[in-house]
């Protein structure tokens, strides 16, 4: 009966203890259960905390914050100024909102790809010319040549309403992202104002640059690996084979287990061919063919030595 009730819950205030030592303990469970009833509650009742938008999270170059109130930084990290798709350069830099990286892709073969034309997107913010960035150059470091990005005056990084390159009136169409494949649509496409200034003032042999955390710009130039030409040697008839530091040591071919000196590659290819004369006759005449009138060899070659017929 007393247990009933403790499961069910009726006992709401602490019992009073009992004389006996049964009494006792079962008065004990049942305020133990109490409290972590009560517990219980104020855990579901309780109001959530509010955590500041504004942290700072320290992330590398590929992982910008999508939260728009949050500070952009970046770690160093090379980006690739070659469409992902086209392996081409990048001419109108774009990506879209949700997208975590610092690398773009370009618009016209972003629009190509994905059979739209380029007139379904509001161009003036594709040429607008009134950047949140602004560039300036730096000293040279171990011979590359560096410029360092800032925010202008006056600019926000929450702000990005008024990047936005896809009219309202528009169908929404959705989208993948050719770098990191998120799902967006065509209201979230942007235009990015700062790799789009790195590409301006990049030369166009330039296809890698480097980011440090503070907007630091470093040009890496490709290195061209100098491979030199494999010597080949070409070897006539008369050539010793076994002069010029040439190795000739050839394991020569088993034939049932014994080794074969005559087949082998060594002796085949320094054996000098013989050429003879072949001579027409008739019928009638009566020639050996074995012999020659003029003293002349006209065959001499052996089963290891064959000979060459002109």
């Amino acid at each position: 009966m007393l247990g009933s009730k403790l499961q069910s819950g009726a006992f709401v205030r602490p019992l009073i203890s009992g004389k006996t030592d049964l009494e006792q303990a079962v008065v004990e469970e049942h305020n133990a259960e109490v409290q972590n009833q009560q517990l219980a509650n104020q855990q579901v009742h309780r109001e959530p905390q509010q955590t500041s938008t504004f942290l700072r999270h320290k992330r590398t170059i590929d992982e910008v914050e999508k939260d728009q109130d949050t500070e952009l930084e970046i770690l160093k990290s090379k980006v690739s100024l070659y469409d992902i798709v086209s392996k081409q350069r990048i001419r109108n830099c774009v990506k879209s909102t949700r997208c975590s990286h610092i690398e773009p892709f370009d618009f016209e073969t972003f629009c190509c790809v994905n059979k739209v034309t380029t007139s379904f997107f509001s161009k003036p913010n594709m040429t607008e010319t009134d950047n949140r960035w602004q560039l300036r150059s730096l000293p040279n470091e171990n011979g590359k040549v560096r410029f360092q990005l800032s925010l202008k005056r006056g600019k926000s990084l929450s702000n990005m309403n008024h990047l936005k390159l896809t009219r309202k009136y528009k169908n929404v169409l959705n989208f993948r992202c050719p770098v990191c494949n998120v799902s967006f649509n065509s209201m979230e496409l942007i235009h990015d104002d700062f790799m789009d200034l790195v590409l301006r003032n990049v030369p166009p042999d330039i296809k890698t640059v480097e980011l440090d955390d503070s907007f630091v710009c470093t040009l890496l130039p490709e290195t061209t690996e100098i491979k030199s030409d494999s010597q080949v040697i070409s070897l006539d008839d008369g050539d010793d084979i076994a002069g010029d530091g040439l190795s000739t040591e050839i394991t020569p071919d088993l034939v049932n287990g014994i080794v074969s000196d005559d087949d082998s590659p060594l002796k085949l290819l320094s054996r000098k061919s013989k050429r003879i004369r072949v001579k027409l006759f008739s019928d009638n005449d009566e020639y050996d063919f074995w012999d020659s009138d003029d003293g002349e060899d006209l065959i001499g070659g052996t089963e290891d030595d064959p000979v060459v017929i002109d």
